[in-house]
């Protein structure tokens, strides 16, 4: 796929994450959703099992286009349960 178009997928995950956000999540995710896309990057630790801590990095990372491997590694070097989240990044990058 070549940059244009993969940007171009990338926004389109993105904004199907904020549709889906808006209509489906709670006010909380929704706002772990904007901090991700204003590329705010928040602590693994202390709380690097809460749920929030991997789905931001991982939205933050596709927010920012980051190149699959460099996200890949911030995200599980986090710890706790952000391998899943990972595992959500790799799909992300194969498509």
């Amino acid at each position: 796929m070549n940059d244009t178009k993969k940007k171009k997928s990338i926004r389109a995950a993105v904004e199907r994450a904020k549709s889906f956000a808006t209509n489906k999540a709670n006010i909380e995710v929704q706002g772990w959703l904007k901090e991700a896309e204003d590329g705010i990057s928040v602590p693994f630790y202390p709380f690097a099992g809460f749920v929030k801590i991997g789905f931001t990095h991982a939205f933050r990372h596709l927010s920012a286009a980051t190149e699959y491997l460099p996200a890949l590694v911030e995200t599980l070097i986090g710890g706790g349960d952000t391998g899943f989240f990972a595992v959500f990044l790799m799909q992300t990058h194969s498509q």
